[in-house]
């Protein structure tokens, strides 16, 4: 079960509370509501976009989810860096199915993603591949907002 931190940034249940992981999963938390105040400085995104901070069982650090319209953050990270690039990284992919740039779709159980008007398809192999032009603006932008964030945290902007 989600639990709402504040702010539209969730966590885990079981995380809160459980006693050798709740001070983390916290700091993770309250990092991501402080950088989601910068984030739509740099991006186009709802005021109500959804963080949520858990365990996730894919073999993926973090994920923007079409069904929900939500960013999931994988509560094991241990860097902070790692987590700063990867919210902005999945914010990234948000401001692009917000505007209506990328989206993905099943069909005959096969999966497509379309991107800029063209269609794609994709296996659970090479949907994160770096190759794919939404992964490519993905990466190209992450590490350049998420700099700037941290810039604008250390001005106290």
């Amino acid at each position: 079960m989600l639990v709402s931190m504040g702010e539209d940034v969730y966590a885990q249940d079981e995380e809160i509370r459980d006693p050798s992981r709740s001070e983390y999963v916290y700091e993770l938390v309250s990092y991501a509501k402080l950088v989601k105040s910068y984030l739509r400085k740099y991006l186009t995104l709802p005021e109500d976009q959804k963080i949520i901070v858990e365990t996730l069982i894919e073999s993926t650090d973090g994920q923007f989810r079409f069904s929900t319209q939500s960013i999931h953050l994988d509560s094991r990270i241990l860097d902070k860096w790692d987590f700063l690039i990867i919210l902005c990284h999945e914010a990234v992919h948000a401001e692009q199915y917000f505007q209506n740039r990328f989206s993905c779709y099943l069909s005959s159980s096969k999966s497509y993603v379309k991107f800029l008007n063209r269609t794609y398809l994709v296996t659970e192999n090479d949907i994160g591949s770096a190759e794919r032009p939404w992964e490519e603006e993905a990466y190209r932008r992450e590490s350049e907002i998420a700099s700037a964030i941290l810039e604008d945290i250390a001005r106290g902007d």
